[in-house]
């Protein structure tokens, strides 16, 4: 399904020109170590969490790319693993990302587990993950 998704999107860029795309990197790390998280699903939404999610994986290492909408801000849910943008302390917003930012500069996402510092590069986005602990995967 997320295949078919992606080709109606590239589809449309190409039927419409007055619609740009960006490409866009999100590396996936392990916010406790750095490490790559490798073959994690994520789920993608442009602008609001509505409809179908766009499904993509990690490579080996720990990086996702997409072609983004101009003008656009990604929403981005985690499968197997937990995500580091939140705590007890700061509740569980999800924030989104201008596509804009990513573009220019890069982005940080927010990291809770850990201290791990790293820099993005322009058109890259670092998401800060770790995995689940065995009593949260109890709740389930």
């Amino acid at each position: 399904m997320s295949n078919l998704v992606l080709m109606i999107g590239v589809a449309m860029l190409v039927l419409n020109p007055g619609i740009s795309a960006e490409p866009i990197t999100i590396r996936v790390v392990d916010g406790r170590n750095g490490h790559p998280i490798t073959d994690e699903k994520l789920q993608l939404w442009f602008n609001s969490q509505s409809g179908n999610a766009l499904s993509i994986s990690t490579n080996k290492q720990g990086v996702a790319k997409v072609d983004a909408p101009a003008g656009a801000a990604l929403l981005l849910f985690t499968n197997l693993y937990v995500d580091c943008r939140y705590s007890k302390q700061t509740g569980p917003e999800r924030p989104t990302y201008p596509v804009s930012d990513i573009v220019r500069s890069g982005v940080l996402g927010a990291n809770t587990c850990g201290t791990v510092k790293l820099s993005p590069r322009p058109g890259e986005l670092i998401f800060f993950v770790r995995p689940e602990h065995w009593w949260e995967g109890m709740k389930h």
